[in-house]
C-alpha cells in the first residue's frame, strides 16, 4: 500500500494535499511492513538506545538528558543490534574505534530540541505538538518544570499502543498533560484529528519534527512546512533536522554511508530526500516560514560537546543539521 503512495506521489507531486503528505511523513517515519505489529520503528529504537547510553556519561556538561530514554526502550536493543555494551565507557571506546558520528549527533540533538523546548515554554508556548512521536519522553520530563503545557503525541496507532504500555509501565499511570493522536491513515486527517483531540490553532505551539524529514519523499517534506505555516499561530515554532543533499547524493551513489544506509533499507527506511546546503532560509519561505537558526556540526560541538575539562566528545556528522523556523505574523 505505501509503495503504491510512494509511486503515486512520484508521478503527481502536485495533488498531494497537505493531509495526504501528513500521511506519508508518518507512514514513511515508522514504516507499516518494515514493523511489526505493537512494536515501534528500528531506527527510533536506534534513536531511543543512543540517548539512553548517553544518560550514562559521567560529565554532566556532555550528557545526554534523557533520563527516562533507558526505561522505554528494549532493555536488549543495545547489545544485540547496536553490539554495544550497557556500560558506558567500553561502549563509547567501541562508538571512537569505529568511526562513528550518530552517537554525538543524538547528543547533540536531543540537548538542543530540549533547549528549544524549555526556551519556547517560558516565552509562553502552550501546546507543543509532536510529529512522529516515537519514544520521546519530552513531555513526562518536562512535566514539573511546566505543568500547564500540553503535549500532542502524534504516530502510528501500532507505534503508539506501544508507547502507552511502556510509559505506564514506567510511570505507573499516563500522564494527564499528554494527549495521544492516533493517526489511522486511510481515513483521517491530520488537521481534524488534532482539532478533536484538543488542537487550538490560535495557541502558540511548539512543532517537533525530530529524525522524520530524511525519510520523507520531497512531497512529504513540503506539505508539513505548508501544514505548521497555515495551522499554527503566528510566532509559533518548528524545531527539525535535515540531511544535506550533497550527503544524500553520496549515499545514493555509493560514495559514502553505505553501513547505515543498507541497515535501514533493509527495514523499510532508507533516505529518501535532503536540502542543499546554503539553501535553508529559501527552503523555509516557499512554505510560509522564517529562519530563525540553523545549527551546523561545528556549532553542536560548540555548544553541546565539550565536557567539564574542555575535552570534545566526539564530531557528529556535517552532513545533518539542526532548524528553528518561526510562523511570521501576516503581512497587513
Amino acid at each position: 500500500m505505501w509503495a503504491d503512495l510512494v509511486c503515486f506521489c512520484r508521478r503527481r507531486p502536485g495533488f498531494v494535499a497537505g493531509w495526504l503528505a501528513l500521511v506519508l511523513l508518518l507512514a514513511l517515519a515508522s514504516p507499516v511492513e518494515a514493523v511489526p505489529p505493537g512494536q515501534i520503528s528500528w531506527t527510533s529504537q536506534v534513536a531511543a538506545a543512543y540517548r539512553a547510553l548517553g544518560a550514562k556519561d559521567p560529565d554532566p556538561k556532555t550528557r545526554n538528558p534523557d533520563y527516562l530514554a533507558g526505561r522505554l526502550v528494549d532493555q536488549a536493543f543495545l547489545g544485540k543490534q547496536l553490539r554495544l555494551p550497557d556500560d558506558y565507557d567500553p561502549a563509547l571506546a567501541i562508538i571512537r574505534k569505529r568511526g562513528s558520528s550518530t552517537f554525538y549527533y543524538m547528543t547533540a540533538r536531543t540537548k538542543y530540541i530540549d533547549h528549544v523546548l524549555s526556551h519556547e515554554a517560558a516565552a509562553g508556548v502552550e501546546q507543543v505538538v509532536i510529529l512522529g512521536a516515537g519514544l520521546d519522553s519530552r513531555a513526562y520530563r518536562f512535566a514539573k518544570q511546566f505543568p500547564k503545557l500540553k503535549f500532542f503525541e502524534v504516530d502510528l496507532p501500532a507505534t503508539q499502543d506501544y508507547k502507552r504500555q511502556r510509559v505506564e509501565a514506567v510511570l505507573g499511570s499516563l500522564p494527564a498533560g499528554v494527549t495521544y493522536v492516533p493517526v489511522d491513515f486511510d481515513k483521517d486527517d491530520l488537521g481534524q484529528t488534532l482539532a478533536r483531540a484538543g488542537y487550538r490553532k490560535d495557541r502558540r505551539t511548539l512543532f517537533i519534527w525530530e529524525a522524520v524529514s530524511y525519510y520523507l519523499q520531497e512531497a512529504g517534506v513540503r506539505a508539513t512546512l505548508d501544514f505548521v505555516a497555515q495551522q499554527a499561530q503566528p510566532g509559533s515554532r518548528l524545531v527539525f533536522d535535515y540531511l544535506t543533499r550533497e550527503a544524500l547524493d553520496k549515499i545514493n551513489s555509493g560514495e559514502a554511508g553505505q553501513r547505515g544506509a543498507a541497515a535501514r533499507a533493509k527495514r523499510g527506511e532508507p533516505f529518501l530526500s535532503g536540502i542543499k546546503r546554503g539553501t535553508i532560509r529559501g527552503y523555509l519561505t516557499k512554505s510560509g516560514l522564517i529562519l530563525v537558526e540553523e545549527v551546523e556540526a561545528r556549532d553542536m560541538v560548540g555548544r553541546f560537546l565539550i565536557g567539564s575539562k574542555g575535552q570534545v566528545l566526539g564530531l557528529p556528522s556535517r552532513s545533518v543539521r539542526l532548524v528553528l523556523a518561526e510562523v511570521p505574523a501576516p503581512v497587513r
